[in-house]
């Protein structure tokens, strides 16, 4: 016959709750070293305050860094109809400019670009081609002589290498003019164009709202 009443549970099992409530009390103490009591109520605020906007900061960035994929990934579509698709279709159909069904323009445009290699082999090159075809007012020619021919110039028979230089964008200008680029009359073709001058055109389409 056991003589542990119910009412004797009730009172271990609360000395044990104490007992445990006491021990973490205690734990808690040690770890913070017992500066916790130094800290006041409202900086306690203040610092829980800290902890939620610190939260709110780091919730924004992940929306930073989701939202530069986003446009990362339209950009890269963008990039690709509007300097591949809709350039080769509207040119195919002749079509330079499109309003669209809900408002906009598309227009299609053509972009030269023009980089001659700067060796003086090349440009010796560029410039015989340029004076072949009119264009011998884009050179910047200038000679250099070595210093021991120098004493030949007194007889006109100076051995020189010839410098020939350009300005990219009047050369440019000059070849799409060539081309009837700009609504005249076609005189030359891309391809007799020398490769050294690497010019190339990249029809493109942008979108006016």
């Amino acid at each position: 016959m056991s003589y542990y009443s119910d009412l004797d549970h009730d009172r271990y099992m609360e000395r044990e709750a104490n007992k445990l409530a006491d021990e973490l009390e205690q734990e808690s103490f040690n770890n913070n070293d017992g500066d916790d009591y130094l800290i006041a109520p409202t900086d306690k605020n203040v610092l829980q305050n800290l902890s939620k906007m610190g939260s709110h900061l780091k919730a924004l960035k992940v929306k930073m860094v989701e939202a530069e994929a986003v446009y990362e990934a339209a950009k890269k579509e963008y990039d690709y109809y509007a300097n591949s698709v809709l350039p080769m279709e509207m040119y195919n159909a002749g079509v330079s400019t499109l309003e669209l069904m809900d408002g906009g323009i598309l227009r299609y445009e053509r972009k030269f670009y023009c980089t001659p290699n700067k060796n003086e082999a090349d440009k010796k090159k560029i410039a015989d081609w340029l004076r072949a075809n009119g264009g011998e007012f884009l050179i910047k020619e200038r000679a250099a002589v070595d210093a021991a021919q120098i004493p030949l110039l007194v007889d006109a028979k100076v051995p020189f290498t010839e410098i020939c230089d350009f300005n990219t964008n009047s050369l440019k200008a000059f070849l799409k003019d060539k081309l009837g680029a700009g609504g005249g009359l076609a005189q030359i073709t891309p391809e007799q164009i020398p490769a050294e001058i690497h010019f190339q055109e990249q029809g493109m389409v942008t979108i006016e709202a």
